[in-house]
């Protein structure tokens, strides 16, 4: 699988205010995000290449989420949410633990392809 992506670290979304809540109440205004790049789906990792290259061996993810938390609040995005969620992603990098949030393949009518991306990670990890 391959798309584009945008994507940030957790303690990136952390560090976002009030001027990000406001901002995600306009039309054609990207989600929350710090990165932006494509994104490839192989059978051993999760990559990104983009302003950061990221490369995720499927065998360092710890958990995988669909939807929004403490870190990534749905006020951040137009609707709440309501026709898509973030992908969260948890894996150990470099001895520690790291959270990143992806958002594939978002148009700008609102909608996202994070839940078909969850549904085949799920589904790699699982075997």
């Amino acid at each position: 699988m391959s798309g584009h992506v945008l994507w940030s670290y957790t303690d990136e979304v952390a560090e976002a205010g009030l001027e990000d809540e406001i901002r995600a109440l306009f039309s054609f205004v990207k989600p929350l995000h710090y990165h932006e790049g494509e994104i490839i789906l192989t059978d051993n990792s999760l990559i990104i290449n983009g302003d950061i290259d990221l490369n995720i061996p499927l065998t360092d993810i710890s958990q995988l989420y669909l939807g929004f938390d403490e870190v990534y609040k749905s006020s951040y995005v137009k609707n709440a949410g309501v026709f898509w969620q973030p992908l969260r992603v948890s894996y150990y990098g470099d001895g520690t633990q790291k959270v990143v949030y992806l958002i594939i393949d978002y148009s700008l009518i609102g909608i996202a392809k994070d839940k078909q991306w969850f549904n085949a990670l799920r589904e790699i990890l699982s075997e």
